[in-house]
């Protein structure tokens, strides 16, 4: 039996299909988000949140109240400056 993926494609990935992908992604960006959101939200439904909460508890060890110096910048007050300086390391 021949492959006529092998055959035509040569083992390559279908450009077309990439392109028209990212196309129709791009005319219709709302209804791919709300369609994405979605579905990752019927995902997470399925999921052991008992699971999910251990594991955010494991990677996230906050059982104290740290409060920060008083020489800390909140982040509202942070501001970009307006050159930045690259770093050069070597």
């Amino acid at each position: 039996m021949i492959n006529f993926k092998k055959v035509f494609l040569k083992d390559r990935n279908n450009k077309l299909a990439y392109y028209v992908k990212a196309i129709l992604k791009s005319v219709l960006p709302y209804p791919y988000c709300r369609w994405r959101k979605d579905r990752l939200i019927r995902y997470y439904d399925k999921l052991d949140k008992a699971y999910i909460q251990s594991r955010v508890d494991y990677y996230n060890k906050l059982d104290t109240i740290t409060s920060l110096s008083a020489d800390a910048i909140a982040v509202k007050d942070y501001k970009i400056p307006d050159k930045i300086q690259s770093l050069l390391l070597r």
